[in-house]
């Protein structure tokens, strides 16, 4: 996926750049930024956007950028017998390089993820409060622990009656306000932990019942603006493909989880693609 960019002012940067991978998007693999104001060419400042593969956290989108971007200190080799004592003061090293993104994505999920750095970082907020929008396929007849298809399978349903016309009539309860229960499997916090922490470390025990004695998350307020299917395949099991256009705060695996019960099935996510954050898309 090629993501076109909102109309902003491009900023050259520093020769830094080897040999970056084709995800990231062409201006910074030329040695572009996409920045809003116009900055000093040896800094990093700006927001832009990569398509994220599948199999690779949002953190090691930025570990990459980071190792890519950075400029590294010379060797001592390189500096020679006769160049004098070395100028080590902190104004003479390199800058770290400040970075973040605009909202995780799940490992096994692709697309748009925002990344700042430098003074963009400032307007990360923005992008993790800002609509977003998902193409998602869940197949019916099972369920996975964490929603989707990296987990364990947790049980299986009936989906021989699952039929495009009866997912079409339980899809508006899925539309506007809604309550949502998050899923285990995600980055909330109990106690200063992060919740996928501790599932995995009751998985690791081998007990049948180990994540059943840790409670799911409060059911949060979250907003379903759009909700349409793009495409039905009809086989055995039945699966979906669907266009959401969401709050922030959704979780998709558990958007697809609740429908599959709702239909009286059982169902998980198979693929996921952030579509658009904000203005990038």
């Amino acid at each position: 996926m090629s993501i076109p960019y909102a109309p902003v002012k491009l900023i050259r940067v520093p020769a830094l750049c080897r040999s970056l991978p084709r995800w990231i998007p062409s201006s910074i693999r030329n040695r572009r930024l996409h920045s809003t104001k116009t900055v000093n060419e040896d800094e990093l400042n700006g927001v832009f956007a990569v398509d994220k593969p599948a199999d690779m956290t949002s953190n090691d989108v930025l570990s990459i950028l980071k190792k890519s971007l950075n400029p590294q200190p010379r060797p001592l080799s390189s500096l020679g017998r006769d160049s004098g004592p070395r100028n080590d003061t902190p104004s003479s090293r390199p800058k770290k390089l400040k970075m973040g993104h605009g909202g995780t994505l799940d490992p096994f999920a692709t697309g748009v993820l925002v990344v700042a750095v430098g003074s963009g970082t400032k307007s990360l907020s923005q992008y993790l409060a800002c609509t977003k929008e998902y193409l998602v396929t869940g197949v019916f007849g099972s369920a996975t622990d964490t929603y989707d298809l990296t987990g364990t399978q947790t049980h299986t349903a009936p989906h021989a009656h699952v039929t495009l016309s009866s997912l079409l009539a339980i899809l508006p309860n899925f539309q506007g306000p809604i309550m949502q229960q998050p899923p285990l499997y995600s980055a909330l916090k109990r106690n200063g932990v992060r919740l996928y922490d501790l599932a995995r470390h009751a998985a690791a025990t081998g007990r049948p019942d180990a994540l059943k004695n840790i409670p799911l998350p409060d059911p949060r307020p979250v907003t379903i603006h759009e909700l349409e299917v793009v495409d039905w395949i009809t086989e055995s099991p039945p699966r979906v493909t669907l266009r959401v256009k969401c709050s922030k705060g959704t979780y998709i695996r558990s958007l697809v989880h609740d429908i599959g019960k709702q239909v009286g099935s059982a169902a998980h996510v198979v693929e996921l693609r952030r579509t658009r954050q904000g203005e990038w898309a």
